[in-house]
């Protein structure tokens, strides 16, 4: 074996069995350096153990490999030991097993300016956020947002805010001054204008380097302090992407973090008027309407059969006096009849701007036990903005059977479902 002492003397030793405790590779990281950065040297092998490594940095020009710059006490394979290179440049890292160990290992390291030090690492954290800590970033790099959490009520949503919610915002180089936290480009659908950007709301000392907490404002004001324009943010928006921008000054700000905006959502029962709705027999009906004929009389939502005969038992219906969204009503009279009569009701349902449908109660109703109620074919599709109900009827003679049905929906407040 040949030994390397510190002082660069060569010393030769007896040899050792190929079984010896041996030195495989060594790595540094990070692989690409910068300089005066921390690298972490590791040696691996096998055998263990290996009680000591010689090292060779290849930044010393008065000790060139193979004389030793440094020799660290070892309890095994893998080693690691850390060095920093003073100087950007090429070098060439040699570990040498030295005691019980045999092997030598070398990699070549790259290190380059601080220049770029922007991109890389001292410890785990980038370099820049490090010299954050000590001077404001914000007065010489612009900010950059990496994310954006909103507290809602009591659980986290990431990338999601709402009028009122808490909003907290993490990224680099705010600084420590507060500035504007915006939230730009949200559209009143209820009046069409898009409003620039609104202020988030920053409580005092809410506002740090790396992170800003705010509360998403309920309403704002905008225009001309002599003509003002009061916009609310619970009314007449919807769903919508709007970004969360820090503004350090007009010429310094940071990158535009896209966020879903959800609006404040009304709940409703939709209207007998809102469905398919015609009161007389010559007005054409809606695509994909069906009122089930097969009974003496039959009436759906206000519409009747004109080849039907009004009987003294005329169902209900109408905009004017039904309060439910649906109700129908199929009737056969007393006289010879010898077989049931019996059809399906169709109504489609179709919303606009982000209303969907949330729930529905459907009540059957009829003459005696000798009909059966009318029962469901097809529900609304809860959380769908278009969909139909469908309700199968069966009746006999001198029998009727009715059905009312509630539809509730839920979108945007102050904005139209139709």
């Amino acid at each position: 074996m040949v030994r390397r002492a510190a002082a660069g003397v060569v010393v030769l030793l007896g040899t050792t069995a190929a079984t010896g405790f041996q030195i495989l590779g060594v790595s540094v990281s990070p692989a690409k350096p910068v300089a005066q950065q921390e690298v972490t040297i590791t040696v691996t092998g096998g055998f263990n153990p290996c009680g000591a490594i010689g090292f060779n940095y290849g930044d010393d020009a008065a000790k060139p490999a193979p004389q030793l710059q440094e020799t660290r006490p070892a309890q095994g394979l893998p080693f690691t030991w850390h060095h920093t290179y003073a100087n950007a440049g090429t070098y060439t890292l040699h570990a040498y097993g030295e005691g019980n160990c045999t092997g030598t290992a070398s990699t070549v390291v790259t290190v380059v300016p601080g220049a770029d030090a922007g991109n890389r690492t001292i410890s785990g954290m980038p370099v820049l956020i490090n010299l954050c800590k000590l001077v404001n970033c914000a007065g010489f790099v612009g900010p950059h947002i990496d994310s954006v959490t909103s507290w809602a009520v009591l659980m986290p949503v990431a990338g999601t805010i709402t009028p009122g919610a808490i909003v907290v915002v993490s990224g680099q180089n705010f600084g420590n001054t507060p500035a504007t936290l915006k939230l730009a480009g949200l559209k009143n659908f209820a009046i069409g204008e898009i409003l620039p950007w609104v202020e988030v709301t920053v409580e005092p000392n809410h506002w740090h380097d790396t992170v800003i907490v705010g509360t998403i404002p309920l309403s704002v004001k905008s225009g001309k302090p002599s003509d003002p324009i009061f916009w609310d943010l619970t009314n007449g928006l919807k769903d919508q992407n709007p970004k969360i921008i820090v503004s350090i000054t007009a010429a310094k700000e940071s990158n535009a973090f896209p966020v879903v905006f959800r609006a404040v959502k009304d709940f409703r029962a939709l209207p007998a008027c809102g469905v398919p709705h015609v009161m007389a027999a010559d007005v054409q009906l809606p695509a994909g309407f069906v009122c089930g004929t097969g009974a003496d009389y039959d009436s759906c939502n206000g519409w009747h059969d004109p080849d039907d005969s009004v009987p003294w038992f005329m169902g209900k219906g109408g905009c004017d006096n039904q309060v439910e969204t649906l109700g129908g009503y199929h009737a056969d009279n007393w006289c010879c009849q010898f077989s049931p009569d019996e059809g399906t009701d169709t109504y489609p349902l179709a919303l606009k701007n982000s209303w969907v449908f949330e729930d529905w109660s459907f009540v059957p109703s009829r003459s005696s036990d000798d009909v059966p109620l009318p029962d469901v074919v097809a529900a609304p599709l809860m959380g769908f903005a278009s969909s139909k109900a469908q309700i199968h009827w069966k009746t006999n003679a001198n029998d009727w059977v009715a059905y009312n049905a509630w539809v509730f929906i839920k979108g945007p407040r102050g904005v139209p479902w139709k």
